[in-house]
């Protein structure tokens, strides 16, 4: 499909914020616009004048200081980064080109270059297309090496279920599992990721950045099971326990476990006749200690 850009009505001058979006004409009757959409939400939020939209959006996230960018409503590009505060990543800044319609459809092709706070980089495409209440967003890798191809990694489908929830499906390109949930409006999240045995998990996350899962894991020998909470910086707390999967189901040993997300932090393996206590360094050293006696390198 094209990425041409199609304006539904011609728009001349300069317009103020809150005018992108034709709500008397929105492809899908539920209007979540206000809080979902991308960018389409922030050209909304803009400024257009001589065919060039700015925009600086100030999103309601606790974790995201600003939102800033521009669209070329006559040629299709447009560059934004996002800008966070106190949370694991520092920026996104993202580039592309393609059509944000006034009646909320996009079709949309960039590129992310994202930024932690440990000053590491990644990238990486996403095609997204939206049409009526549905959108599928497909994320892939960057080509490594001239004439390569991007790689699919995954594909989100999404429904505007109603103006207050959006429905959302997750599927990793290699079938190994995926995630459904759903967005609200509240900005907070609920969703299951499902790995078959190797990961299965029930979560939320909130606005302010803070996420809880409850999971269970297999691996050859035992089964875990536990609880992962995440702080917008970063850090981690794992409390799980782990039993053998054959025989006998009482809990083998027990870890509490609370990292940074520079990989520092400690951590308490308890079994049934010694306690080890560990600690985890930035160079990726880990060390441990256990009450009878035994020390040494993990």
């Amino acid at each position: 499909m094209a990425l041409t850009t199609l304006l539904l009505f011609t728009l001349a001058g300069c317009d103020r914020g809150g005018s992108w979006l034709d709500r008397e004409s929105l492809s899908c009757s539920a209007d979540a616009y206000d809080w979902f959409g991308g960018l389409s939400l922030y050209l909304d939020q803009g400024e257009l004048s001589d065919g060039i939209v700015d925009f600086e959006y100030a999103a309601p996230q606790d974790y995201i200081a600003k939102i800033s960018g521009s669209y070329d409503a006559v040629g299709g590009d447009y560059d934004y980064s996002v800008v966070y505060s106190g949370y694991y990543l520092e920026t996104d800044a993202v580039s592309g080109y393609g059509s944000v319609y006034h009646n909320g459809s996009v079709d949309l092709l960039h590129t992310v270059v994202r930024t932690d706070i440990l000053g590491s980089t990644s990238s990486f495409q996403v095609r997204e297309e939206r049409y009526g209440c549905d959108g599928k967003a497909r994320r892939y890798s960057l080509p490594q090496g001239q004439g390569d191809a991007p790689a699919l990694l995954d594909t989100t489908w999404y429904t505007i279920a109603s103006a207050d929830q959006v429905d959302y499906s997750l599927e990793e390109a290699d079938g190994s599992g995926g995630v459904t949930g759903s967005w609200w409006s509240d900005l907070s999240a609920t969703y299951v990721e499902d790995y078959g045995a190797d990961w299965y998990a029930e979560g939320s996350s909130y606005a302010s950045g803070e996420r809880y899962k409850s999971f269970t894991s297999e691996d050859d020998i035992y089964r875990y099971t536990g609880t992962v909470d995440y702080s917008p910086d970063g850090g981690q707390i794992w409390d799980y326990e782990a039993r053998y999967q054959t025989g006998e189901q009482q809990v083998v040993f027990s870890v509490y476990k609370d990292i940074s997300y520079s990989g520092t932090g400690t951590a308490v393996w308890t079994y049934a006749d010694r306690t080890c206590e560990v600690t985890y360094g930035a160079d990726g050293s880990c060390s441990y200690t256990c009450t009878d006696g035994e020390v040494g390198r993990c």
